[in-house]
């Protein structure tokens, strides 16, 4: 349930659960206190404010005797002698805790409770002598004597009165522990509300943020790993589904900054590694020429070639960090246009065919796919992708047999597959899931005779991720490695348009698991 719902619930509760107990309460109370055996107490919505008030309550709990004395009185006057008859009456009005009493000319000839009697004598004394039937009505007593009034002439001579008296004692006494049990009641119900409430808002509220309040506290210390459960499915359900997602939002970005942390060393370590090797050498070489150990202009002119292809694989290991650096935060400019995949292929291996001739390498082309096929993609970052593939493919050559790089294109659906397939020393299984993190290289040893920063393939990725695709390796030891990547068909006949504005949405790769989006760029 909601929250909104609880309260609903809460507030209905408090208005009306109350006022159910102490009705009946009320009930059960006057029932108790002030019903009669054999006549019980007829509940109206006079009842209480005729217990309220004495006079009325005794009043109309003794009216059907007084009209019968009354009618008697006027009718057979004589049966006021008849002590049996007014036995009757008196037993009937003995329940009530009254008694009746009669006198004759002002003198008492019938007295039904001597008790009752006693305490009315006063009062008696005041009303007897009062002969006159105008002065009949009801009197109350010093002692908590109720007296009701009947005077009639019955004879010549003769004048009846006849008195209903009633002892108000008990009828104070219940009224007033009434009271006191009414207060008991509304104390302990009010107090039963409030507890049940406190346990429901308790379990509805109070845990659910204690448990959140738990939850972040561990979150402040450090510890990201423990979910956080909704304990109900509402308001507060929803804030802890919220925290739960910023809980794992937090937990992802200390693992890039544990990650960055980790690369940033990493590069320190490989990089003035990788440093350090080309300028040891540069230091050696230009020693050797400072100190006239290069005699000969042969030596002289090797030294020379030595200490510039030692500059340059530096010149070249540091553009490829800052081409990475730029690709990483964005801020690589991206000119995507659309290309024929056919015809930049042939002009690119063109090109690099004399350069791989020299590396005694073969390069082939197999345009599987439609030759008038065209694809979204930044032709400069397209090439920097197969140069560095290529380069890949030569620094892990087997040296063994002459090296081959086979280039494919085909068909798949909405895109191009473009597979590059060498014949070189292939990747073992373990090794192949890492090819294209940054830094990585199957060859642990930073002395190896390949060399290499180990961006060129992390660079590879990020190009075709940016541009829309997926890339992957499949490799065999031994065998050769093939590099698979997908570029993104077009539409759109190149000859109808003149500009292209690409933007749309790109899946995350395996390796982040985060969207990515191509930055809009007008060519």
């Amino acid at each position: 349930m909601k929250l909104k719902g609880r309260i609903a619930v809460a507030f209905t509760v408090v208005l009306v659960f109350p006022l159910l107990l102490i009705s009946i309460a009320v009930y059960t109370i006057v029932h108790v206190r002030f019903d009669v055996p054999g006549q019980p107490l007829i509940f109206d919505q006079n009842t209480i404010s005729e217990i309220a008030n004495p006079v009325e309550y005794v009043n109309r709990r003794t009216r059907g005797t007084y009209n019968e004395v009354s009618l008697c009185m006027r009718n057979t006057p004589e049966r006021l002698t008849d002590k049996e008859y007014l036995d009757g009456i008196e037993q009937r009005l003995s329940v009530y805790k009254s008694s009746i009493v009669v006198a004759m000319n002002g003198k008492v000839t019938y007295n039904g409770n001597e008790e009752i009697f006693e305490k009315a004598k006063v009062i008696l004394g005041r009303t007897a002598a009062i002969t006159d039937s105008a002065d009949n009505g009801i009197y109350f007593g010093d002692k908590g004597i109720l007296v009701k009034k009947m005077t009639r002439s019955v004879s010549y001579g003769t004048v009846a009165s006849v008195f209903i008296l009633t002892d108000l004692d008990d009828f104070v006494s219940n009224l007033k522990k009434s009271l006191v049990s009414f207060a008991v009641c509304v104390v302990l119900i009010m107090l039963l509300t409030a507890g049940i409430l406190a346990i429901w808002l308790y379990g509805a509220i109070l845990r659910p943020i204690n448990y959140l309040r738990h939850s972040t506290e561990k979150m402040r210390q450090g510890s990201l790993d423990t979910p956080i459960t909704p304990v109900y499915h509402d308001e507060i359900g929803d804030l802890c589904t919220d925290l739960d997602k910023m809980r794992e939002y937090m937990k992802d970005l200390l693992a890039d900054k544990n990650r960055h942390e980790r690369d940033t060393r990493d590069l320190i370590v490989n990089m003035s590694h990788d440093l350090k090797t080309p300028l040891t050498s540069i230091r050696g070489y230009s020693e050797g020429l400072l100190e006239g150990i290069a005699k000969t202009p042969e030596k002289q002119d090797k030294y020379v070639r030595t200490i510039y292809t030692k500059a340059r694989d530096m010149t070249d290991l540091i553009d490829e960090l800052s081409t990475y650096a730029k690709i990483d935060t964005n801020t690589i400019p991206y000119n995507f246009r659309l290309i024929n995949i056919y015809d930049y292929l042939e002009e690119t291996i063109t090109e690099l065919r004399t350069d791989m001739e020299i590396q005694n390498m073969d390069l082939v082309f197999f345009p599987y796919a439609d030759r008038s096929i065209d694809v979204i993609a930044d032709p400069e970052q397209l090439r920097r992708v197969i140069n560095n593939i290529i380069s890949n493919s030569i620094k892990y050559r087997d040296p063994t047999k002459k090296g081959i790089i086979s280039i494919r294109t085909l068909d798949a659906d909405d895109s191009v597959r473009i597979e590059m397939i060498d014949n070189g020393l292939g990747i073992e299984s373990k090794s192949l899931s890492h090819v294209f993190e940054r830094f990585y290289r199957a060859d642990e040893s930073r002395n190896s005779r390949i060399g290499g920063s180990g961006l060129g393939l992390a660079i590879v990725k990020k190009i075709i991720d940016e541009s829309g695709g997926r890339i992957w390796a499949e490799s065999e030891p031994g065998v050769g490695t093939t590099m698979v990547f997908t570029l993104r068909k077009s539409f759109i006949r190149s000859g109808m348009i003149r500009n292209l504005d690409p933007a749309f949405m790109l899946e995350s790769s395996e390796n982040d698991q985060k969207k990515t989006k191509i930055r809009r760029r007008r060519v």
